[in-house]
């Protein structure tokens, strides 16, 4: 009788729930900078001022610890149960489709929104819990306090302040698990990782500098980005090295040759005069290469080695076959012939 009387409240109240529950989902709630009076910044304030509205609004007494926490009471007798529920949430993170994280939209009978399932949603059940009991009439010789908290994200600060001005209750539970119910959690390990390297031997391979992931300490990473770097930073001896045999390295040469090539091929189709390239002392009939056409055909020629050279160096870091090597040592030596070809033609 008791378990088709709270299934009927409860349906005749959805609609309301969810209305409650995106009204706090729509306040963005993570941890900020503090403000006066407002320990952990401007959103989680505004998320425990709308919750203690909500409550109250429902008949409920309603007490604020400060802004870490509030508490609502379902009546004046002694506390037997504390509920332990939070309003802050985590950073939004990238990704989301179906809406955006503080645009509670419910879909196929699921409402999405950052805090929804953590633990705003949950939260608001609990509050709902306590009002049909009061609205049903439904007699408790103990009084029932939900808490609801500011900072379960970053440390629960919140719940230590609010502790050391109450006494906690005979039992206590929280809605921020799994259901039915879990008795232990595993904890949290908070750490700070460091590596050292050995003496730069000969031929190194690059390393790791620094890594950059993640927004909080307790939230998965949606995005890493690494710095890695390398000793040789000129491609000359990037080139050198590659007779070592590290394929990290005939990548970065690669690279390099790429970005000269398609330089030289920036250049060579450059609508740039004659006189503006090569300087209006050249005698244009006097060398082949200080003619528009010659200028042109050798920086080509020399983009087209640099390209050759690059699949060279890539076909000797995928096969380490040593005629690749070869190739691509020569066609480096001749763009550096070519190269030097033209800084003559442009002196």
């Amino acid at each position: 009788m008791l378990k088709q009387q709270l299934s009927e409240y409860f349906a005749a109240h959805r609609q309301e729930l969810v209305e409650d529950i995106s009204a706090l989902v729509r306040i963005r709630s993570d941890r900020q900078d503090p403000l006066p009076g407002k320990p952990y910044g401007e959103g989680p304030a505004a998320a425990l001022a709308e919750a203690m509205a909500i409550a109250s609004r429902h008949g409920f007494a309603v007490k604020n610890y400060d802004n870490y926490v509030c508490a609502v009471d379902f009546s004046d007798a002694e506390t037997q149960l504390d509920i332990l529920a939070h309003l802050d949430v985590v950073p939004v993170g990238n990704g989301w489709r179906v809406t955006e994280p503080f645009q509670p939209l419910e879909k196929d009978g699921r409402l999405y929104g950052r805090g929804t399932a953590d633990d705003k949603g949950p939260a608001m059940a609990a509050l709902y819990a306590m009002k049909a009991i009061k609205d049903l009439g439904i007699p408790l010789k103990k009084n029932v306090r939900l808490i609801l908290g500011t900072d379960e994200e970053c440390g629960s600060s919140d719940i230590a302040y609010y502790y050391q001005k109450e006494k906690e209750a005979p039992c206590t539970f929280s809605p921020d698990a799994e259901f039915p119910v879990i008795n232990t959690e595993k904890g949290s390990l908070q750490a700070f990782f460091k590596g050292s390297y050995e003496p730069a031997e000969a031929g190194d391979a690059p390393r790791l500098v620094a890594v950059d992931a993640g927004t909080k300490i307790n939230v998965v990473p949606d995005r890493c980005a690494a710095l890695v770097t390398a000793t040789e930073l000129a491609a000359g001896v990037v080139l050198l090295s590659l007779v070592q045999g590290v394929s990290v390295r005939h990548l970065i040469g690669a690279v390099i040759l790429a970005a000269l090539g398609a330089a030289e091929l920036w250049f060579a189709f450059s609508q740039k005069s004659l006189e503006e390239e090569l300087g209006a002392k050249v005698d244009e009939r006097a060398l082949f290469i200080a003619t528009r056409s010659g200028y042109l055909t050798v920086r080509i020629l020399n983009g087209l080695l640099v390209a050759g050279a690059m699949l060279a160096l890539l076909g000797y870091g995928v096969t380490r076959d040593a005629l690749w090597m070869a190739v691509a040592l020569t066609l480096c030596a001749v763009v550096v012939a070519l190269f030097l070809i033209l800084l003559a033609a442009n002196c």
